[in-house]
């Protein structure tokens, strides 16, 4: 064909050239596909929990290599942390049983010690601390009517009202079960072994299952001043994990501070969610979360985790070697710990010049790069589609734009430098889905929510937590301080 281009006409020449640039441009378009993929499974290759949301669980089967540590090695490392304060057990003053060890007899000639003429030289006290085996209790209730000798009248026994079955468990033992099962978090096989070899008492699945349901039908009332205080409060942590339920993707979100913390079940992620869990909608104050792009929607002040960023910063230094990441990074951490040093010298905000430097310090940081990357997203005469811009120009521009939102933990030293307040929240809710696999219905999801909200608001503000759980059963509940 090539051969004879001579005898083709001007027009089929035309086409032929036509038909060549188009091939050209399909070619590209796949190279620049194929170099695309290959980047995107070199990214997830390179991944891992230092640099990104991934747990630590999916890097079983890669190679550990030599990672960014963020933290600064001692000087003169020691085998304790140096903060560690030493104490040793105290003497108890509640004593319940006196052993006396005297000695009665003389070794020497056998002559009677207790008879008021020896001296006592020396006398000390040790103590042991111990505990006595559980133990089964059955109370059992005779109950008789009598007749009257005199008038014949029949004189029935007066039966409380809690009293309604021929045998029945009472509250100290639906306490304790639900304070194993919720709080220290067992098995339901676990815990049965445990009756069964500990207080000789077989208990069954069904039993254990009705002590929660009576427990998350008297938190009803708590539940709902719970989220009333959430919305009045200055600032709040939000953030969510996924779980599954029967088999399905289901979300649990939390919204908590230092004082509180609720948990919320549902099956999606996004508005509709959030809308019903009724805080983050009519929430008007300050509210740190992740980059999650339906948290914008909401009329609240927005602070983005740091904590985030610096992962984010890290995967770009460890696999894209960018100059800006490695000096914004050491810009977070440097302030940070500058904030940091201020605070324990009861301060609570920087100078005046030295925020405006801050600030100056990030721009210059940011928008130098970001001058010299812009000639990267300039399309070549051949490319006819948007560029896709990778991780790292995405984190730049975030960065750049959300200003406000990354630093104002420099401006307001109320507001924390991170959302890990939220993700310890979380964190039991990754240990209960570990201990079962799964919760095996959206039902038992809502329970195990609530239980959760209940012992965390409980344990943040110093309440103990068994008494409070014993408080549910006596229809006596132990709030608090909303």
């Amino acid at each position: 064909m090539y051969k004879n281009l001579h005898k083709n006409t001007k027009k089929e020449l035309i086409d032929e050239i036509i038909k060549l640039r188009e091939s050209e441009e399909k070619l590209r378009e796949e190279l620049e596909n194929e170099k695309q993929k290959s980047k995107d499974l070199e990214w997830k290759l390179n991944t891992n929990m230092t640099n990104s949301g991934n747990s630590s669980s999916t890097e079983r089967f890669k190679k550990k290599k030599k990672i960014l540590n963020l933290r600064k090695t001692w000087k003169n490392p020691k085998w304790w942390q140096p903060w560690h304060t030493w104490k040793n057990l105290t003497r108890n003053e509640n004593i319940d049983e006196i052993i006396d060890l005297t000695p009665k007899n003389c070794e020497k000639c056998w002559a009677d010690l207790l008879n008021g003429l020896s001296k006592i030289i020396r006398s000390i006290t040790r103590q042991i601390i111990d505990i006595d085996k559980l133990q089964k209790k059955v109370t059992d209730y005779k109950i008789k009517d009598i007749k009257c000798y005199n008038c014949w009248f029949i004189n029935k026994a007066n039966i409380p009202e809690w009293l309604t079955k021929p045998v029945q468990y009472w509250q100290e033992l639906k306490a304790f079960t639900s304070y194993m099962y919720n709080y220290q978090m067992p098995s339901y096989d676990r815990l049965q072994d445990f009756f069964k070899e500990v207080v000789w008492l077989k208990i069954s699945q069904t039993s254990l299952c009705n002590f929660n349901i009576i427990w998350y039908e008297n938190l009803e009332n708590f539940e709902k001043q719970l989220i009333q205080a959430l919305i009045r409060q200055k600032l709040l942590h939000a953030d969510e994990t996924w779980v599954r339920v029967n088999w399905k993707t289901n979300w649990i979100h939390v919204n908590s501070n230092k004082n509180f913390t609720y948990l919320f079940h549902h099956k999606g992620r996004w508005r509709k969610a959030i809308e019903e869990m009724w805080i983050l909608n009519n929430f008007i104050w300050n509210c740190i979360t992740d980059w999650l792009p339906i948290y914008v929607a909401y009329n609240f002040f927005h602070y983005l985790c740091n904590v985030h960023h610096l992962r984010e910063l890290t995967w770009v230094i460890e696999n894209e070697g960018k100059k800006w990441a490695k000096q914004f990074l050491t810009f977070l951490m440097e302030y940070k710990k500058l904030k940091d040093e201020l605070i324990l010298k009861w301060m609570i905000s920087f100078e005046k010049g030295i925020l405006e430097d801050i600030h100056i310090q990030h721009n210059e940081i940011l928008s130098k790069w970001k001058l010299e990357y812009s000639k990267i997203l300039k399309r070549k005469k051949w490319q006819r589609w948007k560029i896709k811009k990778d991780k790292w120009l995405n984190l730049l521009e975030r960065l750049e734009k959300k200003e406000n939102s990354v630093l104002w933990f420099l401006d307001d030293f109320s507001i924390p430098f991170d959302n890990n307040l939220a993700e310890r929240d979380l964190r039991m809710v990754k240990t209960r889905t570990k201990i079962s696999g799964c919760f095996r219905s959206e039902e038992w999801t809502k329970w195990f929510c609530r239980f959760r909200s209940y012992i965390s608001t409980m344990k943040k503000q110093n309440i103990d937590i068994y008494p409070a759980i014993q408080s549910i059963f006596k229809w006596e509940l132990l709030l608090p301080e909303f």
